[in-house]
């Protein structure tokens, strides 16, 4: 069965909102019991995120692992979210796949849901432009919602 994959769409034009956004939609997946990861492109990214799920909120962290750190067998990691930059890193990940990054990650059959978050931001959209339509052709059709107002 194909994963179901949702674009939430937010009116802010900021990355920076985007990474807020995928943190508070981890947080509500974490606490709601789903495995879950965020994928990014570049470990610069990994590095930006990793410290923003230590920080995001004042009165707790949200417990994660930085795969792009971890050198075991990322079947056997407890920590109920995960972040990484390597496609290579998603096998045996049921549950939520956070697509930050700027392309479809491989192993997408390995994940119930697929979150793309989308600003307003002229790369950003142009990018998730493509990857809409790529989950159409890979027989995913996409759904969309647009979250918020912009700031």
């Amino acid at each position: 069965m194909s994963p179901q994959v949702s674009f939430y769409i937010l009116q802010d034009e900021t990355l920076e909102a985007r990474a807020w956004f995928a943190c508070r939609l981890a947080d509500k997946a974490w606490r709601n019991g789903v495995r879950t990861h965020l994928h990014v492109t570049n470990p610069k990214d990994v590095t930006a995120l990793d410290s923003m799920l230590w920080s995001y909120r004042e009165d707790s962290f949200l417990p994660h692992v930085n795969l792009d750190k971890h050198s075991t067998d990322t079947d056997t990691i407890p920590e109920p979210v995960t972040l990484g930059s390597s496609h290579d890193l998603l096998t045996s990940r049921e549950g939520l796949l956070i697509n930050l990054g700027d392309d479809i990650p491989k192993n997408l059959d390995s994940f119930e849901r697929i979150a793309e978050v989308v600003v307003q931001e002229p790369s950003s959209l142009e990018l998730a432009r493509t990857r809409f339509r790529q989950y159409k052709e890979r027989g995913m059709p996409p759904k969309h919602q647009k979250v918020g107002q912009p700031s």
